[in-house]
This record gives structure tokens, sequence and C-alpha cells, in this order.
């Protein structure tokens, strides 16, 4: 499944994330060319969206890395994102 305009997906609790998890796909890309808008939780509602069983949790991906305070922190963050980002 692509998605185009998956800036559309950053709310988990609107109806258009509800409709789109419910439909079952093996592989899933999102495409956006609009930023994540200087909220981790935008960014852990999309790849909770792709990989709910690896990002359960919006709680615990904030806490972990909603607020970097240390280049390790940032570091840490960009691993995580690396194989989800395809920049041009």
């Amino acid at each position: 499944m692509v998605v185009g305009g998956a800036h559309r997906l950053r709310n988990r609790h609107s109806s258009l994330f509800s409709h789109m998890r419910k439909i079952r796909a093996h592989h899933i890309v999102l495409l956006t060319g609009t930023p994540i808008q200087n909220k981790i939780a935008e960014l852990g509602t999309l790849l909770h969206f792709l990989e709910p069983k690896r990002f359960p949790g919006l709680e615990e991906f904030e806490a972990r890395f909603g607020n970097p305070r240390e280049q390790a922190e940032v570091d840490a963050l960009l691993t995580v994102l690396e194989p989800y980002l395809l920049r041009r």
C-alpha cells in the first residue's frame, strides 16, 4: 500500500487513521512532502501506522525521544528513523 499525503495520518485519533489501519498490507510506504511540525507525537504516530508492533505506544516513544538534551539522544532517534526515511 502506498499512501500519498501521509501527513494526514499524523493524528492517530482521526477517522482517516482509523480507516486506513483496517487495510491489511504486507508493505506500506508513506509519502509526504510536509515536514513533521516539531512534534515528536506526529512522528511517533506515523511510525505506529507503519509498524504498530515495533512502535506500540506513543507515550513510550515520547518518553524516549520527546526531549533530547544530548547529541547521543538525537543520534539514537536518527538510528531508529534511518530504515524508514528516503530523502531527496
